[in-house]
């Protein structure tokens, strides 16, 4: 049996009376073979009989919560019905934090109707502008220098009635532009 390497010096082009075309056509043919060793290879490592084999499929969504769960702030999947990111932004010689909070679409008995900014409270850092839509809010921090951490304080409207919302912010991690600020909901 010949090793990969000396099947791949079978195709190489030899001598100069191989044409671009020719060349090109060897070199095709040896990268099908080489990927159809490797194919096969990958069936026999899944085994022939499971006959399902996966590569980093993403997990499923879960599943929206059910109605009424609004009821009881306690059993209400915070991190699944109101999504919140925030990244790092250069502005002039200070970082911000841009904070972006949304209701997952399909949700619509959680909105932040009536919030205004006074009602955003925010510690660890200085808001400096807070635009609220009706399921979606972003706000940008001015960290204050020494702190670890900032957190942002709220009321969200479940079922129309209000909900106490606390996000805490990790800015213990090195500044890097657009780089991911840890955020953590807490009920």
């Amino acid at each position: 049996m010949k090793s990969n390497r000396e099947s791949n010096e079978e195709l190489k082009p030899v001598g100069e009376g191989r044409t671009v075309r020719e060349r090109t056509l060897a070199h095709l043919e040896n990268l099908i073979r080489n990927a159809t060793k490797l194919g096969a290879g990958i069936v026999l490592a899944c085994g022939v009989a499971t006959q399902g084999c996966r590569f980093s499929d993403p997990p499923p969504p879960p599943p929206p919560p059910p109605p009424g769960t609004c009821g009881n702030p306690n059993t209400l999947p915070l991190d699944y019905c109101v999504p919140a990111s925030a990244h790092w932004q250069k502005s002039g010689r200070k970082w911000t934090i841009i904070l972006n909070l949304g209701v997952e679409t399909g949700i619509n008995n959680i909105d932040f109707e009536g919030l205004t900014r006074a009602d955003v409270r925010v510690s660890g850092a200085t808001a400096r502008d807070i635009t609220i839509g009706l399921q979606t809010l972003e706000a940008v921090l001015f960290p204050i220098n020494g702190r670890s951490e900032a957190e942002v304080q709220l009321s969200l409207r479940c079922n129309l009635q209000p909900l106490p919302f606390r996000v805490k912010l990790d800015l213990s991690k090195p500044h890097k532009k657009n780089g991911n600020v840890p955020v953590e909901l807490i009920k």
